[in-house]
């Protein structure tokens, strides 16, 4: 099969990208224009166009011939969305339709589009999320998340276009920070390793539902297969976490006791948000199999 990953070259897509080529052909579409001289070096079944999104006639060059598509592109982050949502909607769901379209188009199979468990439902209640529960993000990043689920769909309703929608939670793992802020537990375990100092904004009381890496990348492939036209899928790890409690838990498993510094808290961080994953487990057989010990252990190893 024919698999054309659109946003290959971030966190995620370093993951999902070599893994998915071990049995199919794999094409990178990416704004990077550096990536295939650092991403694509020797690496057997992948290629990789340059190309944007928002660029229609690119996207529709990209998608002919392709069977599937998984589009995790994203030109923003839930921390910066709010500056500009103009651009966040400019760029992110104008993006979005021109990829439907192609999909429809040339008659793709699937589409897999990676969703934010984090930030499309807001506030929590006290219990996981499930995927009917009310959507009510306070950030852009999350609003625009949204509205590109609404568009497949209606795309769905209109078109027959099959899609797997994964609402990811906070997604960990090596090579996520990479001089960007992204990723609290992988900030955490870098600046730990580093010797430096760990911020933490808020009072660290603000939990969250973190998943490995390997997990993510597990669960993209199951849903690419699944034999539901239509599916909405919460992927987290199922278990809340406080900040405070991921930064006792790093510092045990590496043996550091770091300064910690606290900053003001911002006003785009929900309190409370966990998911609830029953549903992919029944659907496409799917829920994490790594330990969190071992997951950061895992990091650990390459620095």
């Amino acid at each position: 099969m024919k698999i054309l990953v659109i946003g290959g070259t971030g966190f995620i897509g370093r993951y999902l990208c070599p893994f998915l080529a071990t049995g199919h052909q794999v094409i990178i579409m990416s704004r990077n224009s550096r990536a295939e001289e650092s991403y694509l070096q020797n690496k057997a079944n992948i290629s990789y166009k340059q190309g944007d999104i928002t660029n229609r006639e690119q996207v529709f060059a990209a998608m002919e011939g392709v069977d599937y598509v998984v589009n995790m592109s994203s030109t923003v982050i839930p921390s910066t969305s709010n500056h500009d949502p103009i651009f966040d909607v400019q760029s992110n769901l104008v993006g979005a339709l021109n990829v439907l379209d192609a999909a429809v188009k040339y008659k793709i199979k699937k589409i897999v589009f990676i969703s934010s468990g984090g930030t499309v439902y807001g506030e929590g209640s006290g219990k996981p999320f499930k995927e009917d529960d009310a959507t009510n993000p306070i950030c852009s990043y999350g609003v625009v998340k949204l509205a590109i689920e609404k568009y497949i769909q209606m795309y769905y309703h209109l078109h027959g276009l099959p899609y797997a929608i994964l609402r990811v939670s906070n997604p960990f793992g090596f090579g996520q920070v990479e001089g960007k802020p992204l990723g609290v537990v992988s900030v955490f375990v870098d600046k730990i390793l580093r010797n430096q100092t760990v911020e933490i904004w808020g009072d660290g009381t603000i939990s969250r539902d973190f998943i490995y890496i390997e997990d993510v990348t597990d669960a993209i492939e199951k849903s690419l297969w699944t034999k539901f036209d239509a599916v909405l899928l919460n992927i987290g790890c199922g278990k809340p976490l406080s900040l405070n409690e991921l930064l006792f838990k790093i510092s045990n498993i590496l043996n550091v006791n770091p300064e910690v510094v606290y900053r003001s808290s911002r006003n785009f961080d929900v309190k409370a948000t966990w998911l609830n994953i029953e549903r992919a487990k029944n659907l496409i057989d799917w829920s994490p199999s790594t330990s969190f010990e071992e997951s950061i252990k895992k990091m650990a190893y390459y620095y």
